[in-house]
């Protein structure tokens, strides 16, 4: 977000910036969730204290790392609740709170079809069988 009176420069470079981050960072959370979630069920079997611990870990910490790689690029703008009140209070004009919405919804869409497919393939299963030390 700006400092207070500054405003970002109004340009379709600007938007496309921020349009290509914010798919990248909305898609990269759900696959994030679903595959750690994929991975407590499948490393703790039966134990829903520890799955949910695991999740929490891991989830918390790829947001960590998603919003200190490209945070600086368009904020730490994940969701649209995030956006909407940035733009309430005067952070973004509506055509980019359109674009970011745009661009959270369709990361997410990507980014759980995404995280839901891996979650079933051979690769999983291999890191699976490697993380048990099967392998």
């Amino acid at each position: 977000m700006p400092a207070q009176g500054v405003q970002r420069p109004h340009n379709r470079i600007h938007l496309y910036r921020d349009w290509g981050s914010m798919s990248w960072r909305s898609s990269s959370a759900p696959i994030a969730v679903i595959g750690s979630g994929t991975m407590a069920q499948n490393l703790s079997p039966g134990d829903t204290g520890l799955e949910l611990l695991e999740n929490a870990a891991a989830t918390g910490a790829a947001l960590v790392a998603i919003i200190l790689a490209v945070g600086s690029v368009a904020g730490a703008h994940l969701n649209p609740v995030v956006s909407c009140a940035d733009a309430f209070f005067g952070g973004l004009r509506r055509v980019e709170l359109a674009v970011y919405i745009f661009a959270q919804v369709a990361g997410a869409i990507i980014g759980a079809y995404y995280g839901d497919s891996y979650s079933w393939n051979e690769s999983a299963e291999l890191t699976l069988k490697v993380v048990k030390g099967e392998m």
